[in-house]
């Protein structure tokens, strides 16, 4: 339907396919950017995680056709269960829209990046893809809230330190969801200029499994164990502890989080 539609309207293209490892894509792609007008993001959080790395310096419209099994941005931006035609209307034809996009050390990120337990989780499950990403994601959860104990958690923003004895999590976030639906930072918005920031201490497996129970919907950040909060960039101090960014593993702190220093325009509406 897309080349479809394309092809009525008289447009040329070009396809790219993502690869397995983000630098064999940039080799592919990085010398062809300054010759489009143009982009099409057709995939998952995974896909789009590499089309914003790709996508860095460009200053065109992009257009996102949520593809995937999780597509977390795209149910923040586009809302899901909307239709393909919807999709590709407004990828092609639809008003653009400035969105921030964050970086951790060298890699660009647009959903968020989970440090501690979740980076744990992303890299134990990072190679199982699921017809039921939610399912997964949940089951390999709580399994996991049964074994890792939190670490200490030292930081430094441009809106104070943030210290904590026994960090379960914490999670950096451009946009509300991960996991398929969690929306674990509810406050998160891409286009305020701010990264926003959710931070869970480690409590009893009951306490945790109920705040578990109520990350669907973004309830969880009543708790007393859960901090929120904003900021414009974080050095995260601690050594040693998994990150992973918009889903793929990256690695281990410490770590410098900020926003980019560039925006990109992707449509949102018709």
């Amino acid at each position: 339907m897309l080349k479809q539609k394309l092809k009525q309207l008289g447009r040329e293209y070009v396809v790219f396919t993502t690869e397995p490892k983000l630098s064999e894509a940039k080799d592919k792609f990085s010398e062809r950017l300054e010759s489009f007008s143009d982009a099409i993001v057709i995939g998952g959080d995974g896909t789009l995680h590499q089309a914003v790395n790709l996508l860095t310096d460009f200053t065109g419209d992009i257009g996102y056709i949520p593809a995937g099994t999780g597509n977390d941005f795209g149910r923040y931006w586009l809302g899901l269960g909307k239709g393909l035609e919807f999709y590709i209307e407004t990828a092609v034809l639809g008003k653009s829209e400035s969105c921030d996009v964050g970086q951790v050390n060298d890699t660009k990120f647009i959903d968020s990046v989970g440090i501690g337990f979740d980076g744990a989780l992303i890299k134990r499950i990072q190679s199982s893809k699921s017809f039921f990403p939610v399912l997964t994601y949940a089951l390999s959860a709580i399994r996991m809230l049964f074994t890792y104990r939190g670490k200490p958690f030292s930081a430094t923003t441009d809106e104070g330190a943030i210290e904590q004895l026994r960090c379960l999590m914490f999670v950096v976030a451009n946009a509300p969801y991960y996991g398929a639906g969690m929306k674990v930072v509810p406050h998160a918005d891409a286009q305020d200029g701010f990264l926003s920031y959710t931070c869970v201490e480690d409590r009893s497996i009951v306490a945790k499994m109920r705040g578990f129970a109520q990350i669907f919907k973004g309830t969880h950040t009543s708790k007393r164990f859960v901090t929120t909060g904003q900021f414009k960039s974080i050095d995260v101090t601690t050594d040693n502890l998994p990150m992973h960014a918009d889903g793929e593993y990256i690695g281990e702190t410490p770590a410098h989080i900020s926003l980019a220093t560039a925006q990109l325009h992707i449509r949102k509406r018709l």
